[in-house]
């Protein structure tokens, strides 16, 4: 399953539709979830805009992005995992790698204390620019990919037991921090 951010619900995907992952955290947040008896109701077009305000907004910032960046469909564990069924359940668990090594890229948000912390730096904010004088020329300066890495490492996304193996196994993972995002190929 996977949801299609135009059409706002669940579908069953093909094995070679393009989609994006969400690793995220969980928790903190009374989410929906796909649960047995609820599955046509998520496969009905504009169900998750049914649920906009219940939606956590993590999940409701990654459908933009994807939106944003031509990409259809996403893939969310909380909506494309029958929660419910255990042995979807383990079926699922056991294919993780699968999943996050055939999705095109991989929405790391490392950023946040739950899952309705949304993704900040794709909000539009004021942002303060440090700069540096050099030969009489004004240049701007900006993070290093350390600085940035340690905001990764000091991030709740990063004490979470799976996200080593979402971050390691995909093939393009775009990350977002408190205050940074960016792409890492391979």
């Amino acid at each position: 399953r996977l949801i299609d951010v135009e059409h706002e619900h669940v579908i069953h995907a093909q094995p070679t539709e393009r989609y994006a992952a969400l690793s995220y955290v969980w928790g903190g947040f009374d989410q929906p979830t796909l649960k047995k008896d609820e599955i046509s109701f998520f496969q009905t077009r504009g169900s998750l805009s049914a649920l906009h305000l219940r939606l956590p907004k993590t999940i409701r910032d990654a459908m933009r992005i994807c939106a944003s960046l031509g990409i259809r469909h996403l893939w969310v564990d909380s909506l494309c995992i029958v929660q419910d069924a255990l042995d979807e359940i383990e079926n699922q668990t056991a294919h993780m790698d699968w999943i996050y090594k055939a999705a095109y890229l991989t929405i790391v948000v490392a950023s946040g204390r739950d899952c309705d912390s949304g993704i900040p730096s794709i909000q539009p904010r004021e942002r303060f620019q440090h700069s540096i004088i050099v030969e009489g020329v004004k240049l701007a300066t900006a993070p290093t990919i350390e600085l940035i890495e340690k905001r990764v490492q000091n991030s709740v996304w990063n004490t979470r037991a799976w996200t080593l193996q979402e971050y390691s196994l995909s093939r393009r993972c775009l990350v977002f921090t408190t205050q940074d995002y960016y792409l890492q190929c391979g």
